[in-house]
């Protein structure tokens, strides 16, 4: 597995593009921010985005999910316990004096113990 890095946000969030090296299938973990710097690097890597996955949901860590699942037409997984989080997402932005954003579309929970 090879694991790319992308700091994101004013926040300096990590953002992670886990890569299969045999398969070169792709998870994005935690889009928080620069939608296409993230797109952008997916592409210069050549690889094949599977799905995003959230690891919670704070702006800096969905903050640029819609953006990213939109253009690379890929479902976004999040745990159900952080949906309510989402909701706070436009004042959030507002708070952090970053631009206007919407609240993150999430495609599928996860649950513990899943695979």
């Amino acid at each position: 597995m090879k694991i790319e890095l992308i700091i994101v946000s004013p926040l300096y969030q990590n953002c992670h593009i886990l890569i299969c090296e045999k398969t070169q299938d792709a998870i994005i973990i935690d889009p928080g921010y620069d939608a296409s710097r993230i797109i952008g690097r997916v592409h210069k890597l050549g690889v094949n985005p599977r799905y995003i996955l959230a690891t919670h949901g704070h702006l800096d860590h969905v903050g640029a999910l819609n953006e990213v699942a939109a253009d690379l037409k890929i479902p976004a997984y999040l745990h159900p316990a952080d949906r309510e989080i989402l909701e706070e997402i436009p004042k959030a932005c507002d708070m952090f004096g970053m631009p206007e954003c919407q609240v993150p579309r999430i495609d599928y929970d996860i649950a513990d113990g899943q695979e």
